[in-house]
């Protein structure tokens, strides 16, 4: 198979593009960082994968509808 074949089958079975998917398996990889660590978010966005800090927050609220911080703040309020 060819790499487009091979995107192309990913995506017809996937409902998404390869990209879509490892961005989405690396934003539920930082959920798990952003509440069981004090970690940054600078830091978390490296560990999972993601180019920049920023790149990782425009993603993670593309998703989430809120930002790694918010999404820290909130969470770990409802745990106390």
């Amino acid at each position: 198979l060819c790499e487009s074949e091979c995107c192309r089958l990913f995506k017809r079975y996937m409902h998404c593009t390869i990209f879509e998917y490892l961005t989405d398996v690396r934003i539920e990889k930082s959920i798990e960082a952003l509440l069981c660590s004090d970690t940054s978010i600078s830091q978390i966005a490296y560990d999972c994968g993601f180019s920049t800090a920023s790149y990782y927050i425009a993603k993670f609220r593309c998703k989430l509808h809120e930002t790694p911080l918010e999404y820290r703040k909130r969470h770990c309020a409802a745990l106390e």
